[in-house]
């Protein structure tokens, strides 16, 4: 092998380590940088003439700026992020029923399920669909 095959070689194997180095870097502070969340897991109940009750503390509820509802709640989602699955926080518009029994409050929106991960607090204020770090992850549902 020349010379100058050698040098183009180890050129080539350098920058290729700074690369792997500047990846792992940039993972590192994407997810150093993400809201910190902690969420409710938030189960609904059946009354005795079968209809479905949510009932989720009021550290759930965040204002509505659309105004389109009551309220939002912010639930937490899996997805394919740009270096690995992430978690991010969805929005759901819910209507208020009743409040103030035991610091809960009685809500109703289309799209809320039975089971859910619902956001009570966080360390940023993040967006709808913003990808966050899930500080006490359970199951997904």
């Amino acid at each position: 092998m020349t010379l100058k095959k050698k040098a183009v070689l180890w050129i080539g194997g350098i920058l290729l380590v700074l690369l792997a180095v500047c990846s792992f870097l940039s993972n590192r502070i994407y997810f150093a940088l993400l809201p910190q969340v902690e969420t409710y897991r938030f189960i609904s109940t059946v009354t005795p003439e079968d209809e479905l009750q949510y009932w989720v503390p009021e550290e759930c509820i965040f204002p509505n700026p659309n105004d389109t509802s009551d309220a939002l709640l912010y639930r937490v989602r899996e997805r394919r992020g740009p270096f690995e699955m992430e978690y991010y926080a969805q929005s759901i518009e819910v209507n208020v029923l009743e409040e103030g029994r035991q610091g809960k409050v009685q809500v109703s929106g289309p799209t809320l399920g039975h089971h859910e991960n619902l956001i009570r607090s966080f360390t940023v204020p993040f967006a709808d669909g913003e990808a966050v770090e899930w500080v006490n992850p359970g199951e997904l549902f």
